[in-house]
């Protein structure tokens, strides 16, 4: 036996998988086990994650820009942790869409008081 078929025997099922398999070959119904384990799954492991976002509002909630509306820096905060695309290629996207360059700069979008 070689050193692949070894690896092969002691592949390692990660926990959620063994659960997501347990429940599709378990025919009886367990509600109450499913809805515990999805808890258990979607509580993080870490604060690594709020610590980021808390992080993130530091830098978009300053006195140069204490102007902003929540909707406005709720929108920035959710591009900044759920974008995915670079800086550069959101550029280039943007300078290709000339209805949404059109609709940026222009004024219809912003409500000043009088």
């Amino acid at each position: 036996m070689d050193e692949e078929d070894e690896e092969d025997q002691t592949k390692v099922i990660r926990s959620d998988q063994l659960w997501a398999m347990l429940f599709v070959v378990n025919a009886t119904p367990t509600p109450n086990m499913k809805k515990l384990i999805c808890f258990l799954y979607s509580t993080p492991a870490s604060n690594a994650y709020v610590e980021c976002v808390f992080s993130d509002m530091k830098h978009l909630l300053n006195d140069s820009r204490n102007r902003m509306s929540v909707e406005s820096i709720a929108a920035e905060l959710q591009i900044r942790r759920n974008g995915s695309i670079s800086c550069i290629d959101m550029h280039k996207y943007l300078l290709s869409q000339k209805e949404l360059l059109k609709a940026i700069s222009s004024n219809n979008k912003y409500t000043f008081k009088k």
